[in-house]
Parts: structure tokens; C-alpha cells; sequence
């Protein structure tokens, strides 16, 4: 009984098919054209990597050149602003050396002129007074020469017991007439002897009584005088003889 198996030889083929050939110089060709390519293809990866490698580090060198450059430019602001800073307090301080001085002195020049001008100020407020006053005194002795007799009498007063020569304005002692003139004296007659001297250089409601040791200056200048020294707190000079208010010269204060 016979099978349907065939055998096949070597070195032929089924159903009158030639024999396959295998040509390894193609095979190594493809492999060569293949291997080519991916170096081809890594190449290109590894250009590309390249570049973005080279680009990141110019971005990163970019970005610290920056970051360096700002900060350096920050550090550099705040260095010229601390410099300037100081050479203003410097500056400052300098002009503040010679200016305080001159700004001490002149305060204290203020200060002197407006002491200055306080002190003119009650000079003349007192000599205004003193002027007022004499003019008052002098309308009402016109007005009543009468008022003469009180100065008379207190210039008086203030002389011992000794000669006396009273000196009169002649309109003031004939203002004050025979009568009252006779009247004062003889108050006074215990002062001792009085003499009556018209004198037409003093001035109307003024008086001068000379002693052995003296005399008792009731000048109106005289009184006005001793006022001013009073208030203002000066020696006033204009008159050489004794105020009534003060001694009589030669005598003890």
C-alpha cells in the first residue's frame, strides 16, 4: 500500500520551483544602510541635545549676568546713595559749624538791641512824663502863682536853725505879695534870720535857699531832675547843686 508522503531531495524543489538563493551581500548592504541611518538619526539627536544644552547654558549664563547685573547695580545704588547720604550730613554739618555761631551772635545781637531799645524806650517815657509834668506844674502856677508857697516852704524846712537868704523869681514874689510872703517867713522864724532875694534867672515856681553850709536847691529843673535819676536809676549831671530832696552840702547825708 502506498502513502501520499513525498520525499524531497536536496538541491530541488516542490512542483518544479527552482532553488531559493540567499545573497548576503544584500543582507549586509540593508544592514550597513540601516545602521547608517540611526547613526544618522542619533547624530541628529545628539546635535539637537548639543544645541539645547548650549542654549540652556546661554539662557542660564544670560539669566546670572542678569541676576548679577541687577544685583551689582543694586549694590552700586545703595553705595552712591550712603555716599551721597554722608557727603550731604557732612556738608551739612560743616555749614552748621559756622553758621551756629553766627546765628548765636546774631541772637545775641537781637538781644542787645531790644534791651537797647527798651531801655530808650522808658528814657523816653519817663522824660515825656517829667515833661508833662513840668508843663502841668508851670499852668498851674499861672494859673494860681499861690502854689509857690508850699516849695517855698519845704526848701525852708530843710535849713537849720542859722541866716538863711531864700531866692525868688521877682514874679513869684510879688505873685505871693507882701501878706502871704510876711506869712511864710514868719513860719519859718525859727530858722533863724531870712533874707528875701529876687533872682529873675530861676525859673517861675522855683526856689534856692543858701546857708553857711550849703544850699537847698527847689528848682523846678532841679526836682524834675532828681525824678528822672529816681526812675530811670541814673545820676542825672544837668544840675551842680543839691536837689530839696537830698542834704544840705556840707552836712552829713
Amino acid at each position: 500500500m502506498s502513502t501520499g508522503s513525498r520525499i524531497l531531495k536536496a538541491g530541488t524543489t516542490q512542483t518544479g520551483q527552482g532553488p531559493v538563493v540567499f545573497n548576503y551581500d544584500d543582507l549586509q548592504t540593508q544592514g550597513e544602510a540601516y545602521l547608517q541611518k540611526v547613526r544618522e538619526q542619533a547624530g541628529g539627536l545628539i546635535a539637537e541635545a548639543r544645541q539645547q544644552a548650549a542654549k540652556i547654558v546661554q539662557e542660564a549664563r544670560a539669566e546670572a549676568a542678569e541676576r548679577g547685573y541687577r544685583e551689582g547695580e543694586t549694590r552700586a545704588r545703595n553705595d552712591v546713595q550712603q555716599l551721597t547720604q554722608a557727603a550731604v550730613e557732612t556738608q551739612v554739618t560743616q555749614k552748621l559749624s559756622s553758621i551756629i555761631p553766627a546765628i548765636e551772635q546774631a541772637a545775641g545781637q537781637i538781644q542787645q538791641l531790644r534791651s537797647d531799645w527798651v531801655a530808650k524806650w522808658e528814657t523816653l517815657a519817663v522824660e515825656l512824663a517829667l515833661a508833662i509834668s513840668e508843663r502841668l506844674l508851670r499852668q498851674k502856677l499861672a494859673l494860681d502863682p499861690a502854689n509857690i508857697t508850699p516849695m517855698v516852704r519845704g526848701a525852708l524846712e530843710l535849713a537849720s536853725r542859722e541866716q538863711l537868704t531864700l531866692a525868688i523869681h521877682p514874679l513869684d514874689w510879688a505873685a505871693l505879695g507882701e501878706q502871704e510872703g510876711l506869712r511864710v517867713l514868719a513860719a519859718m522864724a525859727g530858722c533863724g534870720e531870712v533874707t528875701v532875694r529876687e533872682n529873675s534867672s530861676l525859673s517861675r515856681g522855683s526856689c534856692v535857699v543858701s546857708t553857711l553850709h550849703g544850699e537847698i536847691d527847689a528848682r523846678l529843673e532841679t526836682m524834675l531832675d532828681r525824678m528822672a535819676s529816681e526812675l530811670l536809676g541814673t545820676a542825672d549831671r544837668r544840675f551842680k547843686t543839691i536837689p530839696a530832696t537830698a542834704h544840705v552840702t556840707g552836712e552829713p547825708a
